[in-house]
């Protein structure tokens, strides 16, 4: 891990006392913005709580991203402290745990109230089908990009050189 990072710097300023809580924040950090590719991507800190939260516009609207350490001991009484201890643009705003491991490993689960259905078998399909073709155009679209530049690069260059005759 790069101790130099910029973020990581902002994220030692905020004040958290625990050093593993600023890792696991910015170990959950580079997962939203570069596993994920998450937008509007902030990190706050939270001092009743000691950490540091994310929050990210990741499904659509802007949510809460909670780093854990997978030994963390999380109970429903924890949750609602949590949820209560936010600001106020926050308060209405969906949360997510991310479960950090020592190996870099990162599970996102969603903390709803109740139980939810799950998705039809369709849906995850549809789902997962929607999730492929934006990495692939991803893909693509990186694959290309240099191809693009270059060709931008010609035209503009010709376009000069038609304008100085």
């Amino acid at each position: 891990m790069n101790l130099g990072h910029p973020i990581l710097q902002e994220m030692i300023k905020l004040g958290c006392k625990k050093q593993n809580k600023i890792f696991l924040a910015f170990q959950s950090y580079i997962e939203l913005c570069e596993v994920h590719k998450a937008q509007a991507v902030n990190y706050h800190l939270c001092s009743e709580f000691d950490l540091i939260y994310l929050s990210a516009s990741l499904y659509g609207d802007n949510e809460v991203y909670v780093p854990l350490s997978v030994s963390s001991s999380i109970t429903p009484s924890w949750i609602r402290k949590f949820r209560r201890s936010l600001p106020e643009e926050f308060q209405d705003k969906g949360i997510y745990i991310i479960l950090c491991d020592t190996d870099t490993t990162n599970v996102i689960y969603k903390i709803s109230d109740g139980l939810e259905r799950p998705l039809s078998p369709e849906s995850t399909k549809h789902k997962k089908d929607h999730k492929e073709r934006k990495n692939f155009i991803e893909v693509e679209i990186s694959n290309l990009l240099p191809t693009l530049i270059k060709e931008a690069k010609k035209r503009k260059l010709s376009s000069e050189e038609t304008e100085i005759k």
